[in-house]
């Protein structure tokens, strides 16, 4: 404008110039006005072609000014709707949804954690909750909160909704999702939890019936070695005497019989050595169905099994007792742990192929163990092995022990029960 402004000034000199010399050189002053008035046209042309860019520009300008504000229309708009989306989405799902800051204040949560927790989204939003719960209680998830943003991935962990109404917490299974900015630093945190009420109740009854079966096994072992006992107790009362007085006449008999009936002295000797046969296997029956050592305690018991083990199998088979042997487990653990090593040193004959098996008892004040290990290689371990000794387990089980198999790298396993005294299980 400032170079227009001059052009017209000196136009306008020209013309005064040119009016003034008329008189005198009327065909200059001519001249001169039409170079002023052709420099004015082509001045004019040349603004109105930066006049005609310039709105060309800004016609341009507007026009993206308005695709952009177009496009963020409707990015919110797509906002909006996504937004209700997610609050339909939320609205219908059936367990709980929370959805926190980095700072675990509640941006989002839907109906169904209202009803859990008995409280108002619109009661807590931007806040932590700390007004609805427990101070014990909101630590402890914040607490939670935190160690997820620091494992930076799902967490899945059973935990409690505060119930509002009731005063008391609702056991949950809840999933922690954190999410990071674009920096790495904690945006936010969903929280998804599903309602495990019902199957804390199951595991509960579980656990009752599986006491309730522990105690029934204990009681029919109890009563399964009480018919041992008395059976063979019964053995010993009744065939044991029989059989003794009946070798007391066959041998009274034998004696009379005289040289002059060799026949009748050798068949009265062969009753005899039928008797005394006889008499072996009540004897064995009878310390089979209960081991009269076992009245003298749990470390006698197992040296004489651990013998008869060796004489039948001939196996080298060794034991050693470690530990006080005051107190001894009373006379029921005594006999479920005597059965115990018995099942195991069968396994060991059945499977391992042995040639030497090593059986040590420690016996200690809150507990006591017994380790039995072979030179073999069949028994085996995992799955198959604990399988085969599915009847050791269950009498460990009885008294809330643990059985541990372990194959040894020389060869052979190792066998290990870990039984709790009455003191110990009483004590835990």
């Amino acid at each position: 404008m400032a170079r227009t402004g001059g052009v017209m000034a000196l136009a306008a000199g020209l013309g005064v110039l040119a009016a003034g010399c008329a008189g005198q050189i009327p065909l200059a002053a001519s001249g001169l006005l039409s170079l002023a008035a052709g420099a004015l046209i082509i001045h004019h042309d040349r603004l109105r072609l930066r006049i005609e860019a310039h709105s060309g520009q800004l016609e341009q300008s507007n026009q993206q000014l308005r695709a952009e504000i177009g496009v963020r229309k409707a990015a919110e708009g797509a906002l909006e709707a996504s937004e209700k989306r997610l609050h339909a989405i939320l609205a219908t799902l059936p367990m709980p949804v929370i959805v926190k800051d980095a700072e675990s204040r509640i941006q989002l949560m839907n109906h169904a954690v209202e009803e859990k927790w008995g409280v108002l989204f619109k009661q807590v939003i931007g806040t932590t909750g700390c007004d609805w719960v427990p101070p014990a209680y909101l630590q402890s998830v914040l607490a939670d909160d935190r160690a997820v943003f620091a494992a930076r991935e799902v967490v899945v962990k059973e935990s409690q909704v505060w119930n509002h109404v009731n005063g008391r917490p609702v056991a949950f299974e809840s999933y922690k999702k954190p999410v990071f900015g674009a920096d790495g630093e904690p945006h936010s945190l969903i929280c998804v939890y599903v309602d495990i009420t019902q199957r804390k109740h199951a595991e509960d009854a579980l656990q009752r019936s599986f006491l309730q079966l522990r105690g029934l096994t204990a009681e029919l072992e109890m009563l399964k070695e009480e018919d041992r006992r008395r059976i063979a107790q019964g053995i010993h009362d009744d065939l044991g005497q029989n059989l003794l007085a009946l070798k007391i006449d066959v041998e009274m008999l034998h004696a009379r019989a005289s040289e002059r009936h060799p026949r009748l002295k050798r068949r009265v000797g062969h009753v005899l050595d039928t008797i005394d046969a006889t008499i072996r296997s009540a004897r064995a029956i009878m310390n089979d169905l209960h081991p009269s050592t076992l009245e003298l305690g749990l470390p006698v018991a197992l040296e004489w099994l651990v013998g008869q083990f060796e004489h039948r199998s001939g196996i080298r088979c060794t034991l050693r007792v470690v530990g006080d042997r005051e107190p001894l487990p009373d006379a029921r653990r005594t006999s479920v742990i005597f059965r115990m090593v018995q099942e195991a040193l069968l396994h060991v004959l059945g499977h391992a192929r042995a040639s030497r098996i090593d059986v040590t008892l420690a016996l200690g004040a809150q507990r006591l163990s017994i380790t039995i290990s072979d030179d073999g290689g069949g028994i085996g371990c995992g799955e198959e092995a604990e399988l085969r000794l599915r009847a050791v387990r269950e009498r460990v089980d009885v008294f809330g022990g643990e059985l541990g198999i372990e194959c040894v790298e020389a060869g052979g396993t190792r066998l290990s029960i870990l039984i709790p005294t009455e003191t110990g299980a009483t004590a835990e």
